[in-house]
Formats: C-alpha cells, sequence, structure tokens
C-alpha cells in the first residue's frame, strides 16, 4: 500500500514538472513583451545545464520525501509505544484496592511496564530524540512505584503499609494513596514525553 502510495507520488511529480517545464516554454513562444527578444536557438550547454537542474530538483524533493515518511513512521512508533506504556501504568492503577492484589499480578505488571520502558529506550537509540530525559525522569519513579508496591518491611508495633496474607499484598490506605499519586506521577512522565516525541 505504502510502496503503492510513493509510486503514484513519484508519478504525480515527474509529471508535474513536466507539464511546468512545458508550459513555460510555450509561454515563452507565445508571449512577446516589448524590448525583450528570444534567442531562437537553444545553446546545448544551456539544455543540458536545464535538465540537470530539473532531475536534480526530482531527486532532491524524493530523498526529503523518503525522508519524512521514514520519520514520521519512527515516531508513529515511538507513539504507540508510549501509549502501550501508559495503558500498563493504568492497569497498576486499576488493580489497586483496599482488598489487596494478588503479588503475581504487581510483579508481572511492574515487570512490563519495566520491560516497555527498556523498549521505549532502545528506540530512541535508534531514532533522533533526546532519550536523556524519559531515562532522568521514568526510571527513578518506576523504582520508587515499585519499592512502593513490593517492600514488605519488617514487622513492627505500628501498622505495616503493606502485608502479605494468602498470596495477595494489601496495602495501608496512607501507601494506597502513596502509590496512587506515584502512578499520577508516571502518567505525566509520559503524557509529556509523548508531546516531546510529536513536537520534535
Amino acid at each position: 500500500m505504502l510502496m503503492t502510495k510513493n509510486k503514484y507520488n513519484l508519478i504525480g511529480n515527474i509529471a508535474l514538472y513536466i507539464v511546468c517545464l512545458v508550459t513555460g516554454f510555450f509561454v515563452g513562444k507565445l508571449v512577446s513583451i516589448p524590448g525583450v527578444s528570444l534567442a531562437k536557438e537553444i545553446n546545448p550547454l544551456h539544455g543540458i545545464s536545464i535538465f540537470c537542474s530539473f532531475f536534480c530538483v526530482i531527486f532532491v524533493s524524493l530523498l526529503l520525501d523518503k525522508h519524512k515518511e521514514a520519520s514520521k513512521g519512527q515516531r508513529q512508533l515511538m507513539l504507540n509505544q508510549l501509549e502501550s506504556l501508559l495503558e500498563n501504568v493504568e492497569q497498576l492503577s486499576t488493580r489497586l484496592c483496599k482488598e489487596g492484589i494478588e503479588f503475581v499480578v504487581v510483579t508481572s505488571l511492574l515487570k512490563k511496564v519495566g520491560k516497555r520502558a527498556t523498549n521505549i529506550v532502545n528506540l530512541f537509540k535508534r531514532i533522533d530524540i533526546n532519550k536523556n530525559d524519559f531515562v532522568t525522569r521514568f526510571c527513578p519513579l518506576h523504582k520508587e512505584l515499585r519499592d512502593l508496591m513490593t517492600n514488605t518491611p519488617i514487622v513492627s508495633e505500628h501498622e505495616n503499609p503493606i502485608q502479605f496474607k494468602k498470596g495477595h499484598l494489601v496495602f495501608s490506605e496512607e501507601r494506597i494513596r502513596e502509590i496512587e499519586a506515584k502512578i499520577e506521577e508516571l502518567k505525566d512522565c509520559i503524557s509529556i514525553t509523548q508531546l516531546e516525541t510529536v513536537s520534535n
């Protein structure tokens, strides 16, 4: 489909240049301006120069179109990855409740988020977008979220923020608020990266 579209664009561009060239030729023959005279014969060197310029313009425009299409495709791929990462983070938020969440589910979702983030960093390396902002913002937030959700402290006199009961992690209300706040920070970070990807 893309190849067919590019083929039609190429034919259209060539046809447009030929029409412009022919139109210019006939306008030069038909229109006469007082005080301006045109040579009846074209110097072969000038003719070669015109045709070389003509084909250079076509070649450069094709290269620019190809580069533009490739860049657009890379950015779309990046946006799709960021959208998937956002969905993974939102799944953590929706599964969070007072009754607790299965430990296996928590570790699986956190692993998905980490793997997706790694894929995005690798994509940043391949395309011309600065990855440093994403790495410095997202990676520490992901680590903090993982610690909030999985680090069970030593049993103490006070209520533990995380308890492990029958394969479920049960969070205190305060810990749930901390986790929700961290998830919102992660979502903001992803949204900022999406905006930067679109604007670059």
